[in-house]
């Protein structure tokens, strides 16, 4: 299993929307954070399943992680939102919105 990745931002002509270049080995990781192209970053990175076909998801810190793996286990909440929410509170933000409610 995938947990952390380092390696070089950039976004490929080819069409994915980014790429961490890690070793020689390009991974298509859906970030939290929007990195400068050829930045080198660290990502923790949580691996999601879906029909078959695995897509990665990186953050920052392992406070963000930990809050995304506990917003998709909400029924009708996907990676695609949870990312969403994140992207738009923060770690911090999301926690203290849920318990605002």
């Amino acid at each position: 299993m995938i947990s952390l990745l380092r390696g070089t931002w950039c976004r490929p002509d080819w069409g994915n929307p980014a790429v961490v270049d890690g070793s020689g080995v390009g991974w298509h990781v859906q970030p939290v954070i929007e990195p400068v192209d050829g930045e080198v970053i660290e990502l923790f990175i949580v691996a999601v399943y879906r029909d078959g076909e695995p897509s990665l998801y990186g953050f920052a810190t392992t406070a963000e992680r930990e809050v995304f793996l506990r917003l998709v286990k909400v029924q009708g909440v996907g990676p695609a939102v949870a990312l969403s929410v994140l992207r738009a509170l923060g770690a911090a933000g999301t926690v203290a919105a849920v318990r605002s409610n």
